[in-house]
């Protein structure tokens, strides 16, 4: 048995590459620290596990979600999924590996 570890599965994930991207299209529903954002109902995605993550924004890139009448967030998820490259993928990946997933943002 092969077990695969975060760091292995996201090996060609730029953390640096990473944080821009995130910075430039998920912080503003995300938060900075991926926490969520009730604002936007935006999901915390600090803590979540990288295969998941991955495969969330790939069937919104694919249109597995995000295309249904009725899911409101994920007609606004879908079109900031779609223009992410696949490298552009394992790098946010990558950078939301290295949050905190207890961060508590101070009111």
């Amino acid at each position: 048995m092969c077990l695969i570890l975060p760091s292995q599965l996201f090996a060609n994930g730029n953390v640096e590459k990473g944080a821009d991207v995130f910075e430039g299209v998920c912080t503003m529903c995300h938060g900075e620290q991926a926490q969520g954002g009730e604002d936007f109902e935006a999901p915390k995605l600090a803590g979540q596990y990288d295969w998941y993550l991955k495969t969330q924004l790939n069937n919104f890139r694919k249109g597995i979600r995000g295309t249904h009448k009725d899911d409101d967030n994920g007609h606004v998820m879908r079109p900031m999924a779609m223009g992410l490259s696949d490298q552009d993928v394992d790098d946010v990946v990558a950078y939301i590996m290295t949050l905190d997933a207890n961060f508590i943002e101070d009111d």
